[in-house]
Parts: C-alpha cells; structure tokens; sequence
C-alpha cells in the first residue's frame, strides 16, 4: 500500500496501456487508502459505485469524523469531475444535482463537527422536501 495522496500513472494490466489514477489515503492509517485509487477519467457512474462500494466496506459503521470528512469531501470533487456522458435525460441530470447536494450536506456537516461546533443547526442539511413537511394534529 502506498501512504500519501497519489495522483499518477499506473500500469492498466488489461489494457496495456497507463491511466491517470487518483485515491483518498486514510487519514487515521497513511499505509492504507480510505478510497483506493479510481481512474481519473471514470465516468460519473463508475465514480459513484466506486464510492459506494468504499463506503460500504470501510465507512458505513466508522464514527471518525476526519476519516469521514475526507471521504466525502472527495467524493463530491470525484463527482463534480467526472465526465457525464451516460446522463442522457432530464431525470439523470436531476439524481447527479440532487447527489452532489447530499454529499455536500455531508461535508458541511462533517466540517461542523470536525470545527468542534456542539450544536450543529441542521435545517440547511434536509432535502428540501422535508423542510416543507407540516404534521396536522391526529
């Protein structure tokens, strides 16, 4: 395992050929990667199963805020530079906006809690559709 934040060339071994790569080292352990390394033209779906599937396995039951900060605060620059050419309809532009304004949630978040800010105002993190929300009385 390589330490530090790569962005390089590696060998592909199927193709051949050398591809741009770039990945997330863990912040808690430099000798691992938070996010291996993903290819850095890998389209806007390949990111976001790349992520995924890192979160899964690494994250999902992690309460370290740095190790969490740094995941997401990646994840939204690998989806806001990933090239999008499988969006091809209204609905696939909606679902990558509405993405990356989830996972700008969570880094706004993250950060609050990684500045040691207590009490954290999450009205700004809800979708707007739960703000909206109004309980009549039973």
């Amino acid at each position: 395992m390589r330490s530090g934040v790569f962005n390089g060339t590696e060998s592909s071994v199927m193709a051949g050929e050398a591809i741009n790569m770039t990945g997330i080292p863990d912040p808690g352990d430099p000798g691992r990667w938070l996010v291996r390394p993903w290819p850095a033209n890998a389209s806007f779906c390949e990111v976001v199963r790349h992520f995924l599937n890192a979160y899964v396995w690494r994250l999902l039951q992690d309460t370290d805020v740095r190790r969490q900060l740094d995941y997401f605060s990646g994840y939204r620059a690998a989806l806001e530079n990933a090239p999008t050419y499988e969006l091809t309809c209204a609905a696939d532009w909606q679902w990558r906006e509405e993405l990356l304004a989830v996972v700008g949630r969570c880094v706004d978040l993250f950060e609050a809690q990684r500045c040691g800010e207590r009490k954290v105002n999450l009205d700004h993190l809800r979708l707007p559709e739960q703000t909206a929300l109004t309980l009549a009385p039973g």
